[in-house]
Order: C-alpha cells, then sequence, then structure tokens
C-alpha cells in the first residue's frame, strides 16, 4: 500500500520561497503528523478504522507538539497531551 504525504499550503509557500517558516523541530513534529495522518487515510481507504483511528490521534498529537514547540520554544515532555492543550 503506497503511503504519501499531503504538501499543505504551508509546504507549497516554504517551497516556492526557499525558506522555513516553522523552526526545525517543530517542522519535524508536524512532518511526523502528516506522515500519520496520510497513513490513517490508506487505512480508511482499506476499511480498517480501529487502526486509523490510532493514527489519527498520533497525529493530532503530534500537530499539538509542533505548535507548542513553535511558541514556547521548548520540547514537550513526552505523553503530555494535557499539558499541550492548554
Amino acid at each position: 500500500m503506497k503511503q504519501y504525504i499531503h504538501l499543505t499550503a504551508y509546504e507549497r509557500y516554504r517551497t516556492r520561497r526557499g525558506f522555513s517558516l516553522m523552526t526545525t523541530e517543530s517542522g519535524e513534529w508536524f512532518r511526523q503528523a502528516q506522515y500519520d495522518l496520510g497513513t490513517a487515510e490508506s487505512l480508511v481507504s482499506a476499511e480498517r478504522y480501529p487502526p486509523a483511528i490510532f493514527f489519527c490521534h498520533l497525529a493530532l498529537e503530534k500537530c499539538l507538539k509542533a505548535l507548542y514547540t513553535e511558541k514556547y520554544n521548548d520540547n514537550p515532555k513526552k505523553d503530555s497531551q494535557p499539558h499541550l492543550s492548554r
């Protein structure tokens, strides 16, 4: 099954301009979240819903970590979802 990553508006902008708007660490969290979301979409198309939900959860958590890292310039602690949503 083919895995793919969507190009977001941010990535299209960054590619055209030739520079990154996010820090390296937050960009990596965001890239991993996009990969997990692509995996979830592949699993939905294969009608494998429970693992798809798991990968959606992972993608959401990694997006929150990317936002936290970008805002506070600090790495969030492992499995700190309640802290991230504040």
